[in-house]
């Protein structure tokens, strides 16, 4: 059984000083200013009402549960990378998008991922052939991430999924995928981008 917190957010802090508060913590913890939080979410919802496009959260980097009905009023949704990320937002956020991306989705696990996503995003043609039709019949919506394996990043290789590809067998790639654009010019004598 879940228990659920009632409380307005932060209101344990309620009435305290800053410094008996600051002096009281355990360490390490985080603490975070909901105000802070509020001012962002509304310059990311100004964003989305300008110009159309969703903000969701990406649970990887900001898994502070707790605080997504702070954020709730200012963001589409939430991304996931995989079934328990996915789990989280539907639960915390049930009445906003749920996305997923992963690299590798598991079979044994894929129809309970389709209880809580709304979009899928699958990582290569085989894998949306794999399971493209199941997450259709359950009426989400898929996509296919494309990798032009030309890299415009410098110094996050370790983030960068061109990286692998770009540096190791770049003539390899290049003929067998000769619809690969050119690099730009600024590119051309980095070690992340395919020589011409």
């Amino acid at each position: 059984m879940r228990c659920t917190d009632t409380r307005p957010p932060f209101a344990g802090l309620h009435g305290k000083e800053l410094d008996a508060l600051l002096a009281a913590l355990p360490t390490p913890c985080y603490l975070l200013d909901e105000a802070r939080l509020r001012r962002n979410g509304e310059i990311l919802l100004g964003v989305q009402q300008r110009t159309g496009c969703k903000i969701l959260l990406a649970q990887k980097a900001f898994s502070n549960f707790g605080c997504y009905p702070v954020l709730a009023p200012y963001l589409a949704g939430t991304e996931a990378s995989g079934l328990y990320e996915s789990r989280l937002g539907k639960e915390e956020l049930p009445e906003k998008e749920n996305h997923v991306f992963c690299a590798a989705y598991r079979a044994n696990e894929f129809d309970e991922l389709l209880q809580y996503a709304d979009h899928i995003v699958f990582n290569s043609p085989r894998q949306l052939a794999k399971f493209g039709p199941a997450a259709k019949a359950a009426g989400k919506s898929v996509g296919l991430r494309v990798n032009p394996e030309c890299s415009t990043q410098e110094g996050h290789e370790i983030y960068d999924p061109c990286w692998t590809a770009c540096t190791s067998t770049p003539s390899a790639s290049r003929t067998l995928m000769p619809w690969l654009p050119p690099c730009p010019p600024w590119k051309k004598r980095s070690a992340t981008c395919f020589p011409k």
